[in-house]
């Protein structure tokens, strides 16, 4: 510390909490997949795919209402359907469904949001900045984080 410089009584807590948030984004315990998909090659199915191929330890829930299964492995209708609210849900929906699935997340106790849909602020100055600042309303109410929109994800090569 600065001679002379007080810390902020909060920061301490600030700076513990954002870290509990990035361990919860690398690695979490829990990960869905909104708009899991059974084609490796499709937004939804990369995420199943790579998840299983480099060994991902935590327990990974795809959801997808229209299916029971997805990639070999049990697949749930809704975010409400899970056994647990995962840590970090990867939302693989495309516009006001994205939406809503980052307003279900925050709802539902998620801590983190990684938002690949596209079709927000970088296609539409006025409207789409608008669906911008909705996911990010309902993430900070809750206080749950967002990666994204846009995002391609996170890895962390270290553990899976």
């Amino acid at each position: 510390m600065i001679a002379g410089c007080r810390a902020h009584p909060r920061s301490a807590l600030r700076k513990d909490s954002s870290r509990a948030r990035l361990r919860a984004a690398l690695p979490p315990n829990s990960g869905a997949i909104s708009g899991a998909s059974e084609n490796p090659n499709k937004v939804g199915g990369r995420p199943v795919h790579y998840l299983k191929k480099f060994g991902f330890k935590g327990k990974s829930y795809p959801i997808n209402p229209t299916r029971t299964e997805i990639q070999g492995e049990r697949c749930y209708p809704s975010l409400r359907d899970l056994p647990e609210a995962p840590e970090m849900v990867i939302v693989a929906v495309a516009g006001d469904n994205a939406i809503a699935a980052v307003e279900d997340c925050a709802a539902f106790g998620v801590k983190i949001a990684v938002v690949m849909a596209s079709g927000f602020g970088e296609v539409d100055a006025i409207a789409g900045k608008a669906k911008e600042r909705r996911l990010v309303e309902a993430a900070h109410r809750a206080g749950m984080r967002i990666v994204g929109p846009n995002a391609h994800g996170l890895a962390n090569v270290g553990t899976g």
